[in-house]
């Protein structure tokens, strides 16, 4: 740290008088360890740097018998103009430079890793297990009949169930199907082409309340009810669009969020 200020933060600051934000961007180069090494002469009134990070660049800064800056130039493509590299060599200068520094020059440490990690490396797969030790077939199979006991639809039951256990013949078509379809997603009028597909006619709704007694105990029920209007949710569609209105607590209430 310098004993006495050479360059003034005054000065830093009328030289960006009209762009102050590179000041702070400055600043920011600076502290994060841009700034590869620094170089000043006295006698010619000249700072020096090289920075930035991926690319090299280089800085120098000229000043007056008054240590205001007279110029600047930096090897950057703004470097004609005002850049924050510029800042970041003044700022350096104003903390490390003294009236009493002749030649002198600083190598300042960098920080940045010249290794790159793959996510692999950076985030290593730690070994896992959900219990204490290895289940028995036995106990495995104990858990999924505990299972079936739950008066309503489990996640794990899905999930465990023996492959081609859930055979089901789906009545109508869901909703998701239909907007990933191809043919919809080519239509020109998408409104009309979800509307024919959703038709069903009166023997089909039939079908489907047999198909799906038990609701929440029921596989089907679970199916066909996704992306549409349900029984409780109806009424207040219906009364939304008798007033023409549809404050985002409606949407709210048919997702379920509220």
């Amino acid at each position: 740290m310098a004993e006495k200020h050479v360059i003034k933060i005054s000065a830093i600051i009328s030289f960006f008088k009209d762009d102050e934000k590179l000041i702070a961007r400055g600043e920011n180069a600076l502290e994060s360890g841009h700034l590869n090494s620094t170089t000043f002469d006295a006698d010619l009134s000249i700072l020096r740097g090289s920075s930035m990070r991926d690319r090299q660049y280089s800085v120098e800064v000229s000043f007056n018998s008054d240590w205001n800056i007279v110029e600047a130039t930096c090897t950057c493509p703004r470097g004609q103009l005002r850049c924050h590299r510029m800042a970041a060599v003044m700022l350096f200068g104003h903390y490390n430079v003294s009236v009493t520094d002749k030649a002198c020059s600083w190598n300042l440490k960098n920080n940045s890793k010249s290794t790159v990690q793959n996510i692999s490396e950076l985030y290593p797969l730690k070994p896992h297990t959900s219990t204490p030790r290895n289940l028995t077939e036995d106990e495995i199979n104990l858990f999924k009949t505990k299972l079936k006991l739950f008066n309503g639809t489990v996640g794990f039951s899905w999930l465990l169930a023996e492959e081609g256990e859930n055979k089901t013949t789906k009545l109508i078509i869901d909703v998701e199907t239909i907007l990933f379809n191809n043919n919809y997603l080519q239509s020109n009028d998408k409104r009309s082409f979800m509307k024919h597909q959703l038709q069903v006619t009166d023997d089909l709704i039939l079908k489907v309340v047999e198909a799906t007694v038990g609701q929440i105990r029921n596989e089907c029920w679970l199916i066909y009810r996704k992306h549409r209007l349900t029984a409780s949710n109806f009424g207040v569609v219906l009364a939304a669009s008798k007033r023409n209105r549809f404050p985002p607590s409606l949407f709210k209430q048919i997702m379920g969020e509220s």
